[in-house]
């Protein structure tokens, strides 16, 4: 009875216990041998679908899936292989998985792409998403954007110039690609996106031009590329809105300016503060919108090794007028990122193709940074011990409704 009263007695001095501070964690996902080309969220978002190689119990495969109940595998129709890319768009038939992948099962390997339906893999429309040169992908889709109030995929197709096949901007009408604009000096696009400049969300691209001097940015009006101003390319593109104003920031490595730039729809500037990496390179790879319980930052990863003058190891976060480091940096290169909640709270989930190191961590393709939105801390009363002082905390947490005991 004595021993009863006292763990009462503990569970009670314990409920006033403070619930500690969120404190984001970093956390290694799949903890598979490979590498990541892209980190998709399904239609549903049930799941993630990691795309790239990965070795699962002896067979490299394309693609492996992550959720609340960890990994799974891909599935029926997806044969051994590596180089995997996924994505998803919607060629009429609703919201769909695509898988672009490579096969172990000829010399060389043969490229192809699936689409998911339910728990299997089919082969996807050769019109939609296919094959012209046996490496790459022509016509392939890129972005879905909206005109004039419908939803509509953009991608690219190969187009007759005089001189040559090139890569022209497409879109999809249901049944076919159409050339956008076939007399603009634009071929590609390399990334596309929607912004507002005050007129309107409208469509906007980087592209490569037919020659030197060339327009390489452009603004789609009424079906035809305006050129804007600026040498505008790069690795990666993320539309913010912080510090009261949107910009669509963009990634490239660095020449003689910032490898962060951004566009507020009449002028390219540079973001400031970022530093060289200890081996003198410069560079942002992956942008991506992420609330760790501090608000809505954009964060950008890359290789540098400072940002305002903070030391910052290759990832760091930008509020709209000023630099947020973390306690923690990566090693290695990330190439994609993306937002998703698989039941430990919502995560800011990074891929690479080389592996990303990190202190305490073990070199793997995926790292998952656990934000505060919707987490519970089991160290309850932040004191680093997990003692029955903790379980009172939480039941102080959870007699209020605060929804800090929201577990699940």
């Amino acid at each position: 009875m004595r021993y009863r009263l006292a763990i009462l007695g503990a569970v009670t001095c314990a409920a006033a216990a403070p619930a500690q501070e969120c404190r984001p964690y970093l956390v290694r996902v799949a903890g598979q041998a490979g590498s990541t080309h892209t980190i998709t969220p399904l239609p549903d978002s049930s799941r993630l679908i990691l795309a790239g190689g990965y070795l699962v119990g002896g067979v490299v495969l394309p693609a492996v899936f992550w959720g609340r109940n960890g990994l799974d595998l891909p599935g029926k129709g997806i044969a051994p292989g590596y180089q995997g890319l996924a994505s998803v768009f919607d060629e009429g038939l609703g919201p769909t998985l695509y898988l672009f992948q490579s096969y172990f099962t000829t010399t060389p390997p043969f490229y192809g792409v699936v689409r998911y339906v339910g728990r299997e893999w089919v082969p996807a429309n050769r019109r939609f998403f296919g094959i012209s040169d046996g490496s790459w992908l022509y016509p392939r889709p890129h972005f879905a954007g909206v005109v004039n109030g419908e939803k509509i995929v953009f991608g690219s197709v190969q187009a007759f110039k005089g001189d040559g096949w090139w890569a022209k901007t497409a879109w999809w009408t249901g049944t076919d690609w159409a050339v956008i604009d076939p007399q603009a000096p634009l071929w590609g696009p390399s990334l596309m996106f929607m912004f507002d400049d005050g007129n309107g969300p409208r469509v906007h691209a980087t592209a490569r031009g037919w020659a030197p001097g060339s327009p390489t940015f452009a603004r789609l009006d009424n079906w035809h590329w305006t050129p804007l101003p600026g040498n505008v390319g790069g690795r990666c593109v993320k539309v913010y809105d912080g510090g009261g104003r949107s910009y669509a920031y963009f990634g490239l490595d660095a020449g003689a300016g910032s490898p962060l730039i951004r566009w507020d729809g009449h002028e390219v500037s540079d973001v400031p503060g970022i530093g060289v990496s200890a081996g003198g390179g410069l560079s942002v790879s992956a942008l991506e919108v992420f609330d760790d319980g501090s608000g809505p930052m954009l964060y950008v990863v890359g290789a540098f090794s400072s940002v305002g003058g903070m030391p910052a190891n290759n990832i760091a976060k930008w509020d709209g007028t000023q630099w947020h480091t973390l306690p923690v940096g990566v090693g290695g290169w990330v190439d994609c990122m993306a937002v998703f909640d698989d039941g430990r709270g919502e995560s800011l989930f990074m891929g690479s193709l080389e592996g990303i190191r990190m202190p305490g961590l073990p070199n793997g393709p995926v790292l998952q940074l656990v934000g505060c939105r919707g987490q519970c801390y089991p160290d309850c009363n932040n004191d680093d011990a997990l003692t029955l002082a903790d379980f009172g905390c939480f039941q102080t947490m959870y007699a209020t409704k605060n929804p800090y005991a929201d577990c699940d």
